[in-house]
């Protein structure tokens, strides 16, 4: 087992190394409109990420007829369509461990808004880029 300090540091430099691309991805993601109902085009770019990054990859679009019978089926007053949901698998490299699930969100924006995903004193600061999510082990 690799000791906590030397796992941080090494998660601490791989981060390092992605940086400029996790920005690059922030800023195309920022600047793709994505209002409530129309969010395809931008959940495409996170699934041809995750696609060039080689892990299994999905794209769905939401059923909510084919989920209304489960315990945390919560109804929504518009409509799921064009808004799929993105997932992809990375398979672990032992046996008998538990899974990680990492679960967010795509905030929106009012029709019209413009927002050019730049970089100030290197910080990415929009209203757009919050992302509620959640960290679930399984």
């Amino acid at each position: 087992m690799v000791a906590p300090t030397r796992a941080i540091d090494a998660a601490t430099a791989e981060i390092d190394v992605r940086f400029a691309d996790a920005v690059s991805l922030l800023q195309e993601l920022v600047r793709q409109p994505s209002t409530l109902g129309k969010v395809r085009s931008a959940q495409e770019i996170v699934y041809r990420h995750l696609c060039h990054l080689g892990l299994d990859t999905r794209m769905m679009d939401i059923e909510p007829d084919a989920v209304a019978g489960q315990p945390a089926f919560a109804p929504v007053a518009w409509s799921s369509a064009g808004q799929p949901n993105v997932w992809a698998v990375l398979p672990g490299a032992g046996s008998g461990g538990r899974s990680l699930l990492l679960n967010g969100h795509f905030d929106v924006v009012p029709a019209g808004w413009r927002i050019s995903g730049a970089m100030t004193r290197g910080a990415r600061r929009s209203q757009a880029t919050g992302c509620m999510g959640a960290v679930r082990w399984i």
